[in-house]
C-alpha cells in the first residue's frame, strides 16, 4: 500500500541538509555527442493518450507472485503513473509508490492531477519503439485460464487506439448475413479522473475505411457474446474492426479478448466469410492490426509548492529499461531567489526484505534493488547528484517472507537541496529502471548484483549528457535547467 511521508521524517532529514545540489550542474562542461530529439506539445492528438503504458520485455522471472504474469503477451512491467505523477506499484509489486514528490520543511505533497490538465508530447512511438498492438495467445503468460472457447483468443492491447480488423468478402452473399463473435473487455480509465476507455466492434468501408456502423460499444467491463445482421452489406466488401482505447494497469488484465468471429449468409447457415475467426492458428493469419503511433510523453499541470511553481513529466520508450521524470520548478518571484528541499519518497514492495546498494560505477548518483523473497524483479533508481539519499538494506537472505527475517527498510528517500534565482528555473531528472529478472530467485546471498539494473543505470549516469536518448522528449527549457546531473 502506498505510504504517506511523515511531516517528522521530512523535518528530520532536512535539519541535517546543508548541502546544495545547484552547484552541480555540469552540462555545460561535457561534449554531447548524440543530439537529442527535443518534444514538442501535440496541441490536437487524433485519439486521447493513455496515462500508464506496458513495457515491453521477455520476461526472465519464473516466481509465482501474481505480478510475475504479464499485463499482456511480452509485457511483463507497466509504467503505472499514478495522479500525483508518481509511479504506482510496476506490475510485480517491485513498487507500493516510487518518486513521490514532496516540497519544503513541512513536507507539502504535489496535489493529484486530472486528466485535462495534461500537456502531451512528441515524438510518437510505434511497433519498432517496441508497442503492441494485438495478439493471439492461450493466455497463461497473462495468468488467464484458458481462452474464451478452444485453444486460443485474440488479444486487444491497453493503450490510446489498438485495433484488430479483417476485410469480409460478401459478393454474392444472400440474406440475411449472420455476424457473430465473443468478446470480454476489460476497462480502466487511469489513475487520473477524465479519460473515458471504449471498445468498440464497428464496420468501415472497405476503400476508405471510414466508419458505416457501430456494432458494438462499452466503455464498461462487458463479457458479451453477439449476433447482429450484415444483410444490408449484401455484394459489397466491407471491413469488420475491433477496437479499444484503454489504459493498462498493474495487477491486472485490462483490454479486450476476442473469439469465435464468424459471419456466414443463408441465416448463418451458408458459406463461412471470416479467415481464422477462431483464432485456432495460434497467430493473427487473416488479420490485420493498426499501426500504433502512441504518445508517452506528458506533463502535469502546474502547482505552487513551498514558493515554487512546479510541473513533473514523465517520458519512455516502450522496449527501453528505463522511465524518465524532469520536474521543473519555478520561482515566480522577480525580487528574490528560493531555496527549497526536494525529497523523493519511494517505498518498495519488497517489504524490508531488499537489498539496496549504490550502484557500482555511478559514484552514489543510483541504487539498485533486488528482492530476496523471490517476489519482485529487480529495479534501479538513478537520481544524479544528491544532497542526501537514506535507505536501509536486508543483511538477511530470507526466501520465505513469512519468517520475517529481514531488518531492512522498504523506505527509500531523496533528497536535493535546490536555489532557484529570482525569475528562474531549476528542474530535476530521475529515472526508475525495471527489468527483466528476479535476482532472488537465483542469489545464494545479500552480495549477489543485479547485473542487468546495474548495467543500465551506469550507462544512464556515464552517458547522460553524450548519448541524446536519455534527453529526448524533454524540451530545451528543461535541459537548460538540469541541476542533478
Amino acid at each position: 500500500m502506498k505510504k504517506k511521508l511523515s511531516i517528522m521524517v521530512l523535518a528530520a532529514l532536512s535539519a541535517a541538509l546543508l548541502v546544495s545540489c545547484s552547484g552541480n550542474d555540469n552540462k555545460n562542461t561535457q561534449k554531447t555527442n548524440t543530439a537529442p530529439v527535443l518534444g514538442t506539445p501535440i496541441s490536437s492528438p487524433t485519439v486521447s493518450p493513455v496515462t500508464s503504458f506496458g513495457q515491453s520485455l521477455v520476461s526472465q522471472d519464473t516466481g509465482t507472485d501474481n505480478g510475475s504474469y504479464d499485463i499482456f503477451p511480452g509485457q511483463p512491467n507497466v509504467w503505472d503513473i499514478a495522479r500525483d505523477f508518481s509511479l504506482g506499484d510496476g506490475n510485480d509489486d517491485q513498487f507500493d509508490t516510487a518518486l513521490q514528490l514532496v516540497v519544503g520543511p513541512t513536507g507539502t505533497f504535489l496535489p493529484d492531477q486530472n486528466y485535462s490538465e495534461l500537456t502531451f508530447y512528441s515524438p510518437m512511438m510505434g511497433s519498432a519503439d517496441g508497442v503492441k498492438v494485438a495478439a493471439v495467445s492461450d493466455g497463461a503468460s497473462m495468468g488467464i485460464s484458458s481462452a474464451l472457447t478452444g485453444s486460443y483468443s485474440a488479444f486487444l492491447n491497453a493503450t490510446s487506439f489498438s485495433r484488430l480488423q479483417q476485410a469480409v468478402d460478401l459478393s454474392g452473399a444472400t440474406g440475411p448475413i449472420l455476424l457473430r463473435w465473443n468478446h470480454n473487455a476489460s476497462m480502466y480509465g487511469g489513475d487520473m479522473p477524465g479519460f473515458t476507455p471504449h471498445f468498440r466492434v464497428v464496420v468501415r468501408d472497405f476503400l476508405t475505411g471510414n466508419e458505416l456502423e457501430e456494432l458494438s460499444a462499452t466503455t464498461v467491463d462487458e463479457l458479451y457474446s453477439a449476433a447482429p445482421f450484415l444483410t444490408t452489406y449484401a455484394g459489397q466488401k466491407i471491413i469488420l474492426s475491433f477496437e479499444l482505447q484503454d489504459v493498462p494497469r498493474d495487477w491486472a488484465n485490462r483490454g479486450a479478448m476476442i473469439d469465435d468471429v464468424s459471419v456466414k449468409d443463408n441465416n448463418g447457415a451458408g458459406t463461412e466469410r471470416v479467415v481464422n475467426g477462431g483464432f485456432e492458428s495460434g497467430d493473427l493469419t487473416g488479420w490485420s492490426a493498426n499501426s500504433p503511433a502512441e504518445v508517452q510523453n506528458m506533463t502535469s499541470g502546474e502547482r505552487s509548492l513551498a514558493g515554487l511553481n512546479v510541473k513533473r513529466s514523465f517520458y519512455t520508450v516502450p522496449n527501453k529499461l528505463w522511465g524518465r521524470w524532469v520536474d521543473v520548478f519555478e520561482n515566480p518571484s522577480m525580487s528574490s531567489a528560493v531555496t527549497a528541499t526536494v525529497t523523493y519518497h519511494t517505498n518498495l514492495g519488497s517489504d524490508y526484505c531488499g537489498v539496496i546498494y549504490e550502484t557500482p560505477g555511478t559514484a552514489g548518483k543510483a541504487l539498485t534493488s533486488w528482492d530476496t523473497t523471490w517476489d519482485d524483479r529487480d529495479i534501479g533508481l538513478v537520481s544524479g547528484v544528491v544532497s542526501s539519499q537514506t535507505y536501509t538494506s536486508t543483511t538477511v537472505l530470507d526466501p520465505l517472507w513469512m519468517n520475517n527475517n529481514c531488518d531492512g527498510s522498504d523506505d527509500i528517500y531523496v533528497e536535493h537541496v535546490i536555489t532557484v534565482p529570482a525569475g528562474g528555473k531549476a528542474a530535476l531528472v530521475h529515472f526508475i529502471i525495471m527489468g527483466s529478472y528476479d535476482t532472488g530467485l537465483t542469489a545464494t546471498s545479500v552480495a549477489a548484483r543485479a547485473a542487468e539494473i546495474d548495467s543500465a543505470a551506469a550507462a544512464i549516469v556515464n552517458n547522460f549528457w553524450t548519448d541524446g536518448q536519455y534527453r529526448t522528449g524533454m524540451t530545451q527549457d528543461q535541459i537548460d535547467a538540469i541541476k542533478n546531473f
